[in-house]
This record gives structure tokens, C-alpha cells and sequence, in this order.
């Protein structure tokens, strides 16, 4: 039986030297066919809450 493949939040903002081999991994774990299901995760701005946009606090 599969196991499961969560995806947390991949966004372009997170990707730096450090990071940029993520996405093309993630690709390639997703394109192998051995997890299921596959589930993501995604980050969704709303008024209510305090997020940081173009360096300022949003409150």
C-alpha cells in the first residue's frame, strides 16, 4: 500500500540558494507513482490575520 506524500506550502518566495533543488525533488518524488494520496498544503492571506507583505505588518 502507498504511503502518503504531503507537500507543505511550496512558494516561490521560500526558494533561495539553499533551497532551489526542492521543487525539481518534489517533482520527481511526485512523477516516481509510489505515493498515494498525494495531498498540499497552501497558505492563504486574509484580512484577519497579521502577515508580512513587501516588508510591512499588516494588522
Amino acid at each position: 500500500m502507498p504511503e502518503p506524500l504531503l507537500i507543505v506550502d511550496l512558494q516561490c518566495g521560500f526558494i533561495n540558494q539553499f533551497t532551489h533543488h526542492i521543487p525539481k525533488r518534489i517533482s520527481r518524488l511526485i512523477g516516481k507513482d509510489e505515493y498515494a494520496p498525494l495531498l498540499f498544503t497552501r497558505f492563504l492571506n486574509s484580512a484577519e490575520i497579521s502577515v508580512r507583505l513587501d516588508s510591512e505588518m499588516l494588522v
